[in-house]
């Protein structure tokens, strides 16, 4: 998971995972390509993936937080339009979450990141990102 802050508007990036918890057979490198989760070779599959965002918009200005996944550097991938949520009158110490899931196929080598963007025009959004994804059919 990783931590980043969502800074004036409508910048889209890959959110570093910084830390794990579980990674039982090398998908993610906290040091190179820290954003990804890589098929590892003889993985392939289908995934369930889950992302939790928890945004804390405490000094933030009003507008619209979007996480989604990409696969392989391009596009969106399995969650159509993303997860998005609109904080429309931020206090302090206001929040949201969101919370998407998908099934995916993936080839050893594929990558996985999430994205994240917000619209607002100043401020910073801090928040968490949770990234997860578990083989359930190879």
């Amino acid at each position: 998971y990783g931590s980043p802050n969502m800074t004036n508007g409508a910048t889209t990036y890959a959110n570093a995972l910084t830390q794990e918890v579980y990674d039982t057979d090398g998908y993610h490198d906290n040091s190179t390509n820290n954003s990804r989760i890589t098929i590892p070779s003889g993985k392939g599959g289908f995934y369930q993936v889950n992302i939790i965002a928890t945004i804390d918009n405490a000094s933030a200005t009003p507008g619209f937080y979007n996480v989604f996944m990409r696969k392989n550097g391009s596009g969106t991938y399995a969650i159509a339009d993303g997860a998005q949520v609109r904080m429309n009158n931020p206090a302090n110490g206001s929040n949201a979450i969101i919370n998407a899931s998908a099934v995916v196929s993936a080839v050893a080598t594929d990558y996985f990141e999430v994205m994240v963007r917000t619209d607002n025009g100043s401020g910073t959004a801090n928040s968490t990102v949770s990234f997860m994804m578990n083989l359930v059919v190879v």
